[in-house]
C-alpha cells in the first residue's frame, strides 16, 4: 500500500527544482507551486514583408494606355467623321451611308481601338480595386481607378471636340 496508511500522513511530492519561492500575493497567501514551470515566452513575431506594390502599378499602366487610346480613337474617329457630319445646335449626326470607303475604314479602326481601350479600362478597374483590397499599392490603385474611370468620358468628350472642330 502507500505510506499514507504506514505513516498516517500522506508523502510529501519531491521538488524536482523547478518550484522557487514564491512570492506574497497579499494575506499571507502564496501561489500554489504545481511542479512545473512556467511556459517561455514568445518570441517575437516576424517582421511583415512588405506588399509588393506591383498590382497597384500595372493599373496605374493599363488605366492611363486604356485613357492614351481611348482620347486617341476618338480625336481620329472625330475627324474622320467630322466632313460627313451635320452639327445642330448640341448634337452632331453622321451617316455611313453617306461617307466614302477610306473615312469608313477609319471610323471602323479607331472604333476597334476605342473598344480594345474600353477594355483595357475594365481590366485597369478590376486590378485597382484588387490592389486596394490586398493594399498592393493602394495609392497606386486608386489613382488607376480615377484615371480609369475618367478615361470613357475624355474620349467621348474627344470625339466631340475633334468633330466640331474640324467641320
Amino acid at each position: 500500500m502507500s505510506d499514507y496508511y504506514s505513516t498516517g500522513q500522506p508523502q510529501q511530492q519531491p521538488d524536482y527544482g523547478y518550484g522557487q519561492q514564491q512570492p506574497d500575493y497579499g494575506y499571507g497567501q502564496q501561489q500554489p507551486d504545481y511542479g512545473y514551470a512556467q511556459p517561455a515566452p514568445y518570441g517575437e513575431p516576424a517582421p511583415a514583408r512588405p506588399k509588393s506594390k506591383a498590382l497597384g502599378l500595372w493599373s496605374l499602366i493599363l488605366a492611363a494606355v486604356a485613357l492614351v487610346v481611348g482620347v486617341g480613337a476618338g480625336i481620329w474617329m472625330g475627324a474622320a467623321v467630322a466632313p460627313y457630319g451635320v452639327a445642330s445646335g448640341v448634337s452632331y449626326e453622321f451617316s455611313t451611308d453617306t461617307m466614302p470607303p477610306e473615312a469608313a475604314g477609319a471610323v471602323l479602326v479607331s472604333f476597334v481601338a476605342w473598344g480594345f481601350a474600353s477594355l483595357l479600362g475594365i481590366v485597369a478597374i478590376v486590378l485597382s480595386i484588387i490592389g486596394m483590397v490586398k493594399n498592393a499599392g493602394r495609392g497606386l490603385a486608386i489613382a488607376a481607378l480615377v484615371i480609369a474611370l475618367i478615361a470613357p468620358v475624355a474620349s467621348f468628350f474627344a470625339i466631340g471636340v475633334a468633330a466640331t472642330t474640324l467641320m
